[in-house]
């Protein structure tokens, strides 16, 4: 099994976002989940996407979702530096 999330914060979505699949979560369930996150409502223009630099992220095709998103939908996507355990507390 495999659990794919967000969280954000706006007035008018949920504050979490969240997937359980019967799949291992890879670059290609990540690219679905960003679309489907587009397609409704929960990533809005003027959004900032904070990304580590897992594999799943960048792997594949995914290299292009952080122009599409930001020329198709005026969101911005932040790639975390590398080792940066005070930012991403999973890397403790």
């Amino acid at each position: 099994f495999g659990i794919i999330g967000m969280c954000g914060i706006h007035k008018k979505t949920s504050p979490c976002r969240f997937r359980i699949t019967d799949v291992t979560v890879d670059a290609d369930i990540f690219s679905l989940e960003i679309e489907a996150a587009v397609a409704v409502g929960y990533l809005r223009p003027g959004d900032i996407l904070v990304l580590d630099n897992a594999a799943l992220h960048t792997g594949k095709d995914n290299s292009v979702i952080e122009d599409w998103l930001w020329e198709d939908h005026n969101v911005f996507v932040l790639f975390l530096p590398a080792r940066t355990p005070e930012w991403n507390p999973i890397e403790l």
